[in-house]
């Protein structure tokens, strides 16, 4: 069973990726919590996997602590900031969220990567975060220093 958490859009193209919490028996999956892969709108929809590169220097994600209904994680685009996924109600839906770090009642919606130009690696200028609470919207802007 899988259950999308966020996506993360890039100022490049149209194309996206989904970051899916994974569980296995209904607890978090403890040697797979979370899946990311990549929306190919541009190419029809079709679903792909990240390719090692992308896992390890662009899109991946590292994760930090894995419990049976919590996990903590951070994506390589802000290595800095730590998700923690914990089940909450929000809207009468009993699901599993990612929460951004000091914003317990606000949840990661979306991830948005504005990007100059790169030959391999992206270079990012800035990352806004989206993030919802159940009745209300925020968004935060992450300049990247060079």
């Amino acid at each position: 069973m899988h259950t999308p958490l966020f996506t993360l859009e890039r100022s490049e193209n149209k194309n996206y990726l989904i970051y899916e919490l994974n569980f296995r028996e209904r607890f978090i999956d403890q040697k797979n919590p979370v899946t990311v892969y990549w929306d190919m709108v541009e190419n029809g929809g079709k679903l792909e996997p990240l390719n090692s590169l992308e896992k390890k220097r662009a899109y991946g994600i590292d994760i930090h602590e894995v419990k049976k209904d919590s996990v903590v994680f951070s994506i390589l685009p802000v290595p800095e900031f730590k998700l923690t996924v914990q089940k909450r109600i929000c809207r009468a839906v009993n699901s599993h969220y990612a929460f951004w770090p000091n914003e317990k009642d606000h949840y990661v919606k979306k991830i948005f990567v504005h990007m100059k130009s790169f030959i391999i690696i992206p270079k990012i200028e800035r990352v806004d975060i989206v993030l919802n609470h159940c009745h209300k919207q925020l968004t935060k802007t992450i300049v990247i220093a060079e």
